[in-house]
Order: structure tokens, then sequence, then C-alpha cells
């Protein structure tokens, strides 16, 4: 496939989302980049060590999240288990 073909169809793709959906995609997004930070700033040291919890814990929260996102909410429970 061409690059203007994917790009045309990852723009399909996004147009049919709905905002809803893009919104907990991003909030997914999100929890995992501050997850993944290795700086020193306090506040984003914060928000890296509330993002691992919230990832961590597999709450109801955590759990709806997901469902909204079409991401399954187990995959983070297997890849934690066996990422070893």
């Amino acid at each position: 496939m061409f690059r203007t073909q994917i790009k045309a169809s990852i723009i399909k793709e996004s147009q049919e989302r709905s905002p809803e959906f893009v919104l907990w995609q991003a909030v997914i997004a999100q929890a995992i980049t501050d997850a993944k930070y290795n700086g020193l700033r306090k506040p984003y040291l914060e928000c890296k060590r509330l993002a691992i919890a919230w990832f961590s814990s597999y709450s109801k929260d955590f759990k709806e999240v997901c469902q909204y996102a079409d991401i399954d909410p187990d995959y983070n429970e297997w890849k934690k288990n066996n990422d070893r």
C-alpha cells in the first residue's frame, strides 16, 4: 500500500470514530505516557506513580475506561504476569 493510501485509510478510520471513543483512547495513551516517564521532575514523577498504580489496580474505573476505549483490560493483567 502506498503512503497516501495508508494515510487516507487512517483518516477515514478516525472520522468514523466517535469523539468519546477518541477521548477514552487519549486517556489510556496519556496514562501510558505518564507511566513511562524517566525524568526527575517531581510533578511528573507523581503522575508516573499514579499512572502505574492505576494500571496495577485493575479497578472498576480502569476496566470501564478500557471498555470505552475498546481495549481489553485483561491484556494488561496478562502482560503484567507474563512480562518477566
